[in-house]
């Protein structure tokens, strides 16, 4: 799983980073009942995986349909028949279990943390073929998080066209959420007021950095976006090492005021190898007293299993 995910190591220009990186695939490579009972594997040690497998919803219904009487088989048949007019209109259908699955996470997430048991981040990895509703079941947690706390969703994607751009599908979570922050100012709402206030005041290097990947970050902060970064001369490798720590200041603050933080990052098979030891080094990040959840969702036939 995850072996050919980020293409050729070499592409990310060191060996340390490619060693790193080989790591925390092996980590992704568990075994495929890993997490899978609806508790999350902790041999990481300091973040917890959950792995969710979307079945063939068509044999799905099979199966229970075959435990059922003739006219239980019509009705999971007529039940399963969309309205290809306003298959919009239909939800979820026969997605009960992933949904519950992913909301127990949430429920661990947004517990409140305390001098003995601090909240483990936690990575849930949804797996499954092009078109099978992965997206549709992680955006499950927008409504649920708005039910049971003041936690926000967040959504980005990797693009397989976007492989030379690193960071990109981490990047588009940023930038959606600071355009989530920015509406928010403009309404008046005070705890929007006071992430921007957070942001200026305690990231103000972080933001000079981070804004030529997130340029609403810039806006937040009332910055000129068009200053032409210090070249300090900095090799790739500490460059990488400065904005790996900037992201994780930055999620940092962003978990102490919206709690649990949901971050969705569709189409991790084309994701960058920065981009996975970025993802680690957040989910590593014990310092962060707030739960943080990635859910990470891949096209189960479009990685190898090396």
């Amino acid at each position: 799983l995850f072996g050919n995910m980020g293409g050729d190591d070499e592409q990310v220009g060191t060996d340390n980073i490619a060693e790193d990186s080989t790591s925390f695939k092996k980590r992704l490579s568990l075994p495929s009942n890993s997490g899978q009972d609806g508790r999350p594997d902790y041999s990481s040690g300091t973040w917890g995986m959950l792995r969710i497998s979307t079945s063939d919803l068509s044999q799905r219904a099979l199966e229970e349909s075959s435990r059922s009487d003739t006219h239980k088989k019509h009705k999971a048949i007529q039940d399963l028949t969309i309205n290809k007019l306003n298959h919009e209109a239909v939800g979820l259908v026969g997605r009960e279990q992933e949904v519950a699955t992913l909301r127990s996470c949430l429920d661990r997430a947004a517990q409140t943390p305390s001098t003995e048991k601090r909240i483990k981040n936690e990575l849930v990895l949804i797996q499954g073929y092009s078109g099978v509703g992965k997206t549709k079941i992680a955006m499950t947690t927008k409504t649920y998080v708005e039910e049971i706390s003041n936690g926000i969703v967040v959504h980005g994607k990797f693009d397989r066209n976007s492989y030379e751009e690193p960071y990109s599908g981490i990047s588009a979570v940023f930038r959606e959420l600071c355009r989530t922050i920015l509406e928010g100012i403009e309404n008046d709402d005070k705890g929007f007021l006071s992430v921007r206030e957070s942001i200026v005041v305690e990231l103000m290097s972080e933001i000079e950095l981070l804004q030529w990947l997130i340029p609403s970050l810039s806006e937040l902060a009332s910055l000129d976006s068009t200053t032409t970064p210090e070249d300090n001369d900095n090799s790739y490798e500490a460059e990488f090492e400065r904005l790996k720590y900037a992201f994780r200041v930055l999620t940092r603050l962003l978990s102490s005021h919206f709690s649990p933080l949901i971050f969705i990052l569709d189409d991790l098979q084309w994701a960058d190898t920065a981009s996975l030891q970025t993802i680690d080094f957040l989910l590593s990040d014990t310092e962060n007293e707030r739960g943080l959840v990635i859910i990470g969702l891949y096209r189960s036939n479009e990685v190898s299993e090396a």
